[in-house]
């Protein structure tokens, strides 16, 4: 409708003979200059559940659940940007999203004292956040990133969601061609200490260091060769629920240090 402001909408209709109908929209609201702007963002999606959620029944163990419905989410979000010199570019966001009637296993007694497994629409989710990301890229060819993100996830009872960390962050430098022969490039990767299913156990904060290097004429070939996890020590990642063989665990050991080469020719 003006020079600096834009608007752009959507919808999307779904007709499914056995399972729900769906109508979801989206729109967006831009306004812009020269070197700054912001938007407004909302959406509407859903997820109806698989032949085996809604329909498996075996008769021993489960039993189907003609009734189950989709799974929904709305998200709001907000954002500013900016390019405040030649090569830098900022974003600030904030967003929410809801997630609902998430399809959950659980037991149901179906008569005489009998229980089966049964998917129903228990869950719900809600994610509340801040997130900051940067990058610089000047005209020799050095590029630099860095971003991270504050979050809130928590359950239908307002508690915070099992394995979901409250921040997460990265940052990153990638060179031009040094010595006419290589780029390197490295980034760090961390995330934040995360609750899991066992009472009292956390898995610990992990920070993720990977390095690589890349020479793009030797010899008619072109090389890349790095490491992943630089640092060797494993993240502690939350251990979902269908993992345990009697006693519950809380954590599975991640990736360790990894070194890689790829070799690669044109013709």
């Amino acid at each position: 409708p003006l020079s600096w402001l834009a608007l752009t909408a959507g919808v999307r209709a779904d007709r499914n003979s056995a399972l729900d109908d769906r109508v979801s929209p989206r729109a967006a609201l831009f306004a812009s200059r020269d070197r700054y702007g912001a938007k407004l963002l909302y959406a509407e999606g859903f997820r109806n559940p698989s032949a085996y959620e809604g329909f498996f029944e075996d008769g021993v163990d489960f039993v189907a659940n003609p009734a189950i419905r989709a799974e929904t989410i709305r998200s709001y979000e907000a954002v500013v940007w900016a390019r405040p010199r030649p090569g830098l570019t900022t974003r600030l966001s904030g967003f929410r999203w809801t997630a609902d009637r998430l399809v959950e296993q659980d037991t149901v007694d179906v008569g005489g004292g009998v229980e089966r497994l049964q998917f129903d629409n228990r869950g719900r989710l809600q994610s509340t956040g801040l997130e900051l990301e940067a990058s610089y890229r000047d005209a020799d060819g050095w590029l630099a990133f860095g971003g991270g993100t504050l979050t809130r996830v928590e359950d239908g009872d307002g508690v915070t969601a099992i394995g979901a960390p409250s921040w997460v962050a990265s940052a990153g430098l990638s060179s031009p061609l040094l010595a006419r022969r290589a780029h390197v490039s490295t980034e760090v990767q961390a995330i934040g200490a995360r609750s899991t299913r066992v009472d009292g156990e956390r898995a610990d904060a992990f920070v993720a260091w990977n390095l690589a290097a890349y020479l793009p004429s030797v010899a008619g070939f072109d090389v890349t060769v790095g490491v992943r996890n630089l640092l060797g020590q494993r993240e502690a990642v939350p251990a979902p629920e269908d993992y345990d063989r009697g006693a519950a665990i809380a954590t599975l050991p991640g990736e360790g240090r990894e070194l890689y080469a790829r070799l690669g020719y044109r013709y």
